[in-house]
């Protein structure tokens, strides 16, 4: 059976819709981000799907946890999830 997806970032503000066997990637990624001082770096692990992030965690671990949250919805056969909110 084949189902479409529909993914909805952290903030609610972008859909990803994504049709029965249409390829995509998904991955987690550092993004380096200002921090309130100025110069002050600060990174930020993004969860992306084709290259657009639709979340952001503090925690390196948070984000893998998201991706895994993200990977077990594609494997079972409800139709729409939304990534966890940054704790």
């Amino acid at each position: 059976m084949n189902v479409n997806k529909v993914i909805k970032s952290q903030d609610g503000l972008q859909i990803h819709f994504m049709p029965a066997n249409s390829p995509c990637y998904f991955n987690v990624a550092p993004a380096i981000v200002d921090g309130k001082k100025e110069g002050d770096k600060i990174t930020l692990h993004s969860v992306g799907i084709n290259n657009v992030s639709f979340a952001t965690y503090k925690k390196k671990q948070d984000a893998e946890d998201a991706l895994t949250l993200l990977e077990k919805f594609l494997l079972d056969k409800s139709v729409n999830f939304q990534l966890p909110a940054d704790k």
